[in-house]
């Protein structure tokens, strides 16, 4: 079986710190819903900015990642989509 189709390991803290973040998403799910368009754009733009800032550091960490590093961890084609 090859590496990509094995689960990651995870620690108690990120996995209760991915479980608390999840939890406040779904909290505020219907109120992100309810916002205007021009606000859910804006978000939008607001988070791809900030990705785009720490591109190098999604990407190295995304490298260090050892079932996932690699050539294909390259954000630009992934920024064509959402662009």
């Amino acid at each position: 079986m090859s590496s990509l189709h094995t689960a990651p390991v995870v620690s108690p803290e990120l996995k209760s710190e991915i479980q608390r973040v999840f939890a406040l998403q779904q909290q505020h799910h219907w109120e992100v819903a309810r916002c205007h368009t021009k606000e859910r754009i804006a978000k939008l733009r607001r988070l791809y900015k900030s990705i785009l800032q720490r591109r190098g550091e999604i990407e190295a960490a995304l490298w260090a990642d050892p079932p996932w590093g690699g050539p294909a961890v390259a954000l630009a084609p992934a920024f064509a989509i959402v662009r």
